[in-house]
């Protein structure tokens, strides 16, 4: 039998402290609902993902996310009041990354030209702006047009390009070129390749060089253009191109110098003595296919004011790859870019798996080591399964590039989880596309459904779960982002804050 213990006599001294211990628990700013954990964020972006090919994958890690938070499948990727801007990367990051669209942002696609980040930030800035103290990581896999022109205010920021990439890209900076070179009057571009290395010289001066990563191949596509590549639009040569010539063999130094002079050397492959003040086609038969087999010249002349990228020469977007361009770039910038067949490299979804882990690994180390503020990961290969494969939710290359993301998710989930002061902080995951696809492109979708619709997921204690009752936007990631910061959201935003309690 149990014995009842004998009552206790308890000091009025002894019962107080506790009873202002429980008053004050009752008067907690929990007790009403607030929150006295550490917000932090992680924004995850993941390109080319259409939502319905999302909801069918098996993707456990990011179902266990929709099944904590807010989820759209209809997300838009561009607004009622804003619709000019292209279906395509630059475009739609820009406008997640800063809250706003291209009309203020100021880009309007992957050329980059007419941004207006200094007005229209990257969110960091905005976070810095607040929060001076609070600590910023951004990585890229990939893609490195989001790391080079739109990130800023990132104390850590690392870009992970293409992993066992062959490709040669001499991209020379402005600093490294003597005057400028969009000055409206005649300049001489040379691009070759002799032996290990690749060179570019303006007007007959050597202003560069790198190591040839590319390797002997032959040209992809049915044309090669002059004045621009497949790609066209504001990317197409806005002046005038004369003497364009492409050798089968490198020059020597007395030759680029009478050449860029006007002389005639030896017997081009290719030879367009009319000026050209126009995109122009040229069939690309087995000798000019043929040009990348070995050593080889390209060279133009060219006049233009313009100071946004223009393309001299080239054959990038006819094929996958196989590519050779003569460029002039943003910025007073040349370009030379060399890209061999993918039959001459190894499997190309199989290396964007690889970046996207290695992204993932920095990641999860830095999750782990350091106490950052706000997170910012982008992962690439479901874009580049779509524009190989074709986008949709019937392609088996298309859909595991989708899971393959789900795994790397679910390493960024534990990661945060695994912080030894995660029972005293607030994670708030957001994630969204850049854009969806049909057949194997997205760009100019301003009307196809498939293209233009995207998804936006947040998931944390701090919001709903369930699927959004309203229409949400790519422009409402730094809205979201920034309100749970606490951060005062700048009327200038068009996005608004999805998914929170009450």
């Amino acid at each position: 039998m149990i014995k009842k213990s004998k009552s206790l006599k308890t000091s009025p001294l002894i019962i107080l402290p506790a009873l202002l211990a429980l008053l004050a628990a009752a008067w907690s700013p929990q007790a009403f609902g607030a929150d006295s954990r550490t917000p932090k964020v992680l924004l995850i972006g993941v390109d080319g993902v259409r939502p319905d090919a999302l909801i069918i994958a098996d993707t456990p890690n990011i179902n266990q996310l929709i099944a904590d938070g807010t989820f759209d499948p209809k997300c838009q990727i561009l607004g009622d009041r804003y619709r000019e801007s292209n279906t395509v990367s630059g475009a739609s990051w820009s406008s997640i990354l800063t809250g706003t669209w291209a009309d203020k942002h100021g880009v309007h696609d992957n050329s980059f030209e007419g941004r207006n980040y200094e007005e229209f930030p990257h969110f960091f800035e905005r976070i810095k702006a607040a929060q001076p103290d609070a600590k910023t990581i951004s990585l890229v896999s990939v893609w490195g047009p989001i790391d080079r022109h739109i990130i800023s205010a990132a104390d850590i920021q690392d870009y992970v390009p293409l992993a066992g990439i062959r490709t040669a890209n001499l991209n020379v900076p402005a600093d490294e070129i003597a005057g400028n070179t969009r000055d409206g009057e005649w300049h001489h571009l040379l691009g070759m390749r002799r032996s290990d290395k690749i060179h570019l010289y303006l007007n007959g001066e050597h202003v560069a060089d790198a190591y040839d990563r590319a390797g002997d191949f032959e040209l992809q596509g049915k044309v090669y253009h002059i004045g621009r590549d497949a790609r066209g639009g504001r990317l197409a040569f806005d002046g005038d191109i004369r003497g364009v010539r492409m050798w089968d063999r490198s020059l020597n130094e007395d030759e680029i110098g009478s050449v860029a002079d006007g002389g005639s050397v030896g017997e081009p492959v290719l030879r367009i003595d009319d000026d050209i003040a126009g995109p122009k086609e040229i069939p690309l038969d087995d000798s000019l296919a043929a040009l990348t087999r070995g050593d080889f010249t390209v060279s133009a002349f060219f006049r233009t004011t313009d100071t946004g990228r223009n393309i001299i020469m080239g054959n990038y977007g006819d094929a996958p790859a196989g590519h050779l361009n003569l460029e002039l770039h943003t910025d007073n910038r040349v370009r030379l870019y060399v890209n061999p067949t993918d039959e001459d490299q190894e499997d190309r979804m199989v290396r964007e798996e690889r970046t996207d882990g290695t992204v993932t690994d920095r990641a999860v180390e830095l999750l782990g080591s350091t106490d950052p503020t706000a997170t910012w990961v982008y992962l690439h290969q479901p874009d580049a399964g779509g524009h190989r494969y074709g986008f949709s939710p019937h392609v088996p290359e298309y859909m595991q590039a989708i899971e393959n993301v789900d795994r790397h998710v679910g390493r960024l989930i534990e990661a945060i989880r695994n912080r030894s002061t995660y029972d005293e902080e607030d994670w708030l995951i957001v994630m969204t596309t850049d854009h969806g696809g049909y057949e194997t492109r997205h760009g100019g979708g301003h009307d196809i459904p498939e293209i233009l619709t995207g998804f936006f997921l947040v998931s944390g204690d701090a919001v709903h779960n369930r699927i959004s009752p309203e229409q949400t936007y790519i422009v409402d990631a730094v809205p979201t982002v920034l309100a749970h910061l606490g951060i005062e959201l700048d009327p200038e935003l068009d996005g608004q804050p999805i998914g929170f309690l009450d």
